[in-house]
């Protein structure tokens, strides 16, 4: 009653119906501050029955506002059992979410107004062409459906909009575990969906979120933890009327027989700053499986983990547009994890094939391979900021590298850094180019690390292996810092660019000015 007469209101104790008592209806705008309170259906341990859900937002006029302003935030809708769609919440107007639990509540398939109902949205089910959905703050959680859904479901709606919040813990039989949508342009962020699962069922797919048929544009969002019985334990995309648009969006944890990690049967995705690891397909697959589709991912040279928050792309065939900048004639270091071929379109590109006559030679190449350390110089009449790599497929090697006698070329998938104890500078035996100028270094020359330097994913660097001892030309060798010093080392190491006529000398690595100490996270390229 009091729903009917205030615009607001502030529960001040709990409330369980009747198991004859029928869904709170709402049919004008209003605010209920569950105060630490709960709102309980009353049906938790009993048979399912129609309109067995707690609340019914009416269309049109239906506007509820749900929100808790008790300090401990422990208000909740719950107790829902109902035989047809939503268990907790049916939205045919509009509803929004701003803290609060809605949590426990069931639906089941039945027959309604004689026409069968699956059981889907056991949370919040929303079904109205003209219903908008706000969800702020709170929890969906440790709700059931039958159909799918397990939190929310939702089939039509003119918007819907997640800011914040959980939706955790959700089951459902078949599609949808945390969340199911149908339709349009839902948008979803900062939100953490996990420990959803979608299980038993004939098409039990989508542990964390199932979408079909609609565009869906997720940010600033953690999807872990999620379940599957068939495929796609953190996201499943149906056919060629979906789409996924990601930024920066964490999937790990999640397992499925098949993409574990996302699974898409038709569609679009649309990736960047995405993290995908620790992903679990148990039939072995890829843990983002395609069937059909376009999967375009973007990716940067500044991510601060590389391709060790990418690790469950391996083998996804994908656009990569790789972020990075190129000045123009200035050589660089590059190191792909799929086939840099398009490299050739901008420039030339070195490879590091060994020792000759004490010089170290870096060799033109135009067949290029993933995995691979190069030395890339842009050569067009502009500044590079960004390259698309068509149609490849990623090929996470572990320890990328060029062997050579006395040195290793290394790439780097993920950043890599010098402390003032690691043996290798200690060595003085790191080279590389440098990014920008610093300290009388100018961007491009090759110099020696030492401690505090840090180098981007995706780049590149060569060793001298101090340890080997079977290096005959004395000039290769890198002194260590003190102790006993080879007294036939040179002034200078030299590189030979072959295929460009040109040697790049390097000063000896007893010069303290060739050596350098950086704070930034850039160090060379």
């Amino acid at each position: 009653d009091a729903l009917d007469l205030y615009n607001t209101v502030i529960l001040t104790q709990d409330y369980t119906a009747g198991i004859d008592d029928a869904p709170l209806s709402i049919n004008k705008t209003v605010t209920l501050d569950l105060n630490g309170h709960t709102i309980d259906r009353g049906l938790k341990n009993a048979e399912p029955v129609l309109n067995g859900n707690v609340i019914t937002v009416q269309k049109k006029s239906g506007n509820l506002t749900v929100t808790d302003n008790n300090i401990n935030e422990i208000g909740t809708i719950t107790g829902g059992n109902n035989i047809g769609n939503g268990g907790g919440i049916v939205n045919l107007g509009k509803l929004t979410v701003k803290n609060g639990f809605i949590s426990g509540n069931t639906c089941m398939e039945g027959l309604v107004n004689g026409k069968t109902q699956y059981g889907n949205g056991g949370g919040i089910y929303i079904n109205d062409g003209n219903a908008i959905f706000h969800m702020e703050g709170g929890s969906v959680s440790h709700n059931n459906a039958q159909g799918g859904g397990g939190g929310i479901q939702g089939d039509s709606y003119k918007e819907f909009i997640i800011s914040g919040g959980d939706i955790i813990g959700n089951t459902t039989v078949n599609k949808g575990g945390g969340i199911r949508l149908k339709a349009k342009s839902p948008k979803i962020s900062d939100c953490m969906i996990s420990e959803n699962i979608a299980s038993n069922g004939e098409h039990s797919n989508g542990g964390g979120i199932y979408l079909e048929k609609c565009t869906l544009t997720i940010e600033r969002c953690i999807i872990s933890d999620n379940e599957a019985d068939l495929a796609g334990g953190g996201i499943f995309l149906l056919d060629e009327t979906t789409f996924l648009n990601a930024n920066n969006v964490s999937i790990c944890g999640n397992e499925s027989t098949t993409g574990g990690c996302i699974r898409m049967e038709n569609g679009a995705i649309n990736a960047e700053n995405l993290t995908a690891n620790n992903n679990l397909s148990k039939d072995g697959d890829n843990r983002v499986s395609v069937d059909k589709g376009t999967v375009n991912i973007i990716i940067d040279c500044s991510i601060d983990e590389g391709m060790d928050n990418l690790k469950d792309l391996q083998d996804l065939t994908a656009n990569v547009t790789f972020n990075r900048t190129f000045p123009v004639n200035k050589k660089q270091t590059v190191c792909l994890p799929f086939d840099p071929s398009e490299l050739n379109n901008y420039g030339t590109v070195w490879s590091f094939t060994g020792i000759e006559e004490g010089k170290i030679v870096m060799t033109k190449q135009t067949v290029l391979y993933d995995g691979t350390p190069y030395i890339f110089e842009n050569t067009t009449d502009d500044e590079i900021t960004s390259i698309l790599f068509e149609n490849v497929t990623f090929k996470i090697n572990e320890d990328p590298k060029t062997e050579g006698e006395g040195y290793t070329f290394y790439g780097t998938f993920s950043i890599k850094s010098w402390e003032d104890d690691d043996q290798e500078v200690l060595d003085k035996s790191i080279y590389g180019f440098m990014a920008f100028d610093n300290e009388g270094q100018a961007q491009g020359q090759f110099v020696a690390a030492r401690w505090g330097t840090d180098l981007r994913p995706f780049c590149a660097y060569l060793k001298c292996n101090t340890s080997l001892t079977d290096i005959e030309d004395n000039s290769l060798k890198a002194p260590l810092r003190g102790g006993i010093q080879s007294v036939n080392h040179p002034d200078r190491l030299d590189i030979v660019w072959k295929g460009d006529d040109n040697t790049t000398n390097v000063n000896t690595i007893h010069n303290l000015a060739n050596q350098i100490v950086l704070e930034q996270e850039d160090w060379y390229s």
